[in-house]
């Protein structure tokens, strides 16, 4: 009777040791989330458009994240050092290591130096924020205004009394855009601050007693955030092109023209 007691314990002793054998591996282990991740859920607001003949969101929608790239910089729980890792956003929320960062957005290259282009943006986020494992995190960027100029055309009556197929191309750097009313002109065009050459030719009306444009040229001067109106002026007489310079512009983010002297 003993015997068979001993062999009875000495089997169950045996079966648990093969049973706890064939177990996975994994399953003796605590198991750890392999990356550590929270999701930055974000919205962009306070995005200043150009107050004269605003830029419309059939145009250009500038609250839409995927007119943006993303970088983050700051560290991780970890310790690890994070610069300008770049950071997609899907329907507004992107998942990243948690830490503590801050975020940039700046408007596409492609979309920055496209033909005619758009308003361009670059931000980054007032003060670091904290992603913590498995949460949402809300972030907001305050974009502001534009970092580069809204450039249109226009003529006054001494011009267009007497010039038709007005063309002006501006020229900066590489990149060169006409605006004007031939075909193939644009309506406007977005440039960075500082110097744009420009180039006017235009066709003289019939009857008009002047002759033609064939390439008046001169330089302005682009400041970031303003819509920049070109406006072209003739003697009433001779005709003659009235050299475009800086007017007078007052108050931040609004309409800069440029008229002749008088």
């Amino acid at each position: 009777m003993k015997h068979n007691s001993l062999y009875i314990i000495f089997m169950m002793t045996t079966l648990l040791m093969v049973a706890v054998g064939c177990q996975p591996e994994t399953d003796l282990i605590p198991r750890e989330s392999e990356v550590k991740e929270g999701n930055i859920v974000l919205s962009l607001s306070d995005i200043e458009v150009f107050t004269t003949d605003a830029v419309t969101r059939s145009e250009y929608d500038a609250n839409n994240p995927d007119n943006y790239t993303f970088t983050l910089s700051g560290k991780t729980k970890e310790g690890e050092d994070v610069a300008n890792l770049p950071v997609t956003f899907k329907s507004g929320v992107a998942s990243v290591p948690a830490g503590d960062y801050t975020l940039t957005a700046t408007t596409r290259t492609d979309l920055a130096n496209g033909i005619p282009g758009v308003p361009t943006y670059t931000k980054t986020t007032e003060s670091s924020f904290t992603i913590e494992t498995g949460q949402n995190t809300p972030v907001t960027l305050n974009m502001g205004s534009p970092t580069n100029s809204k450039v249109t055309l226009a003529q006054d009556d001494t011009f267009s009394a007497k010039y038709e197929s007005v063309q002006v191309t501006l020229t900066k750097d590489n990149r060169s855009i006409d605006l004007g009313t031939v075909s193939g002109c644009y309506a406007a065009a977005y440039f960075p601050a500082g110097s744009v050459r420009y180039t006017i030719t235009a066709s003289a009306i019939s009857g008009s007693h002047v002759t033609d444009i064939n390439g008046t040229t001169g330089s302005i001067t682009l400041t970031a955030g303003h819509h920049t109106v070109l406006t072209l002026t003739a003697n009433s007489v001779s005709g003659e092109i009235i050299t475009i310079i800086d007017g007078e512009h007052n108050g931040e983010f609004d309409t800069k023209e440029y008229r002749p002297l008088n």
